[in-house]
């Protein structure tokens, strides 16, 4: 395993879904999700799966390879997350078939 010699902290967007019985995190910054049985539950979850992807690419040696896929750029010894400029609904149209 690899040994880490420095760490930065950084903010990205979590959004909250509320799916039947559970409450879904998901952040398109990782492309990451979590659930929980309350809020709670799912944000918890989530720092959990976000601690494991870090992990888990930093031990594999891709850790810069993955954030660079998702649009995160570099600044020197950092990286900066894509940044949310708006959310919006939007009207879409999904076929049905028979």
């Amino acid at each position: 395993m690899m040994k880490v010699v420095q760490t930065f902290q950084t903010e990205i967007p979590v959004t909250f879904y509320k799916e039947e019985s559970f409450f879904v995190a998901y952040s398109p910054a990782l492309d990451l999700a979590a659930q929980g049985i309350d809020m709670e539950e799912a944000q918890k979850n989530f720092t959990e799966v976000v601690a494991i992807f870090f992990e888990e690419t930093a031990s594999r040696g891709t850790l810069e390879d993955a954030l660079l896929s998702l649009g995160w750029m570099k600044k020197q010894h950092t990286f900066e997350p894509p940044k949310v400029v708006e959310t919006q609904n939007q009207k879409i149209d999904i076929p049905i078939f028979a």
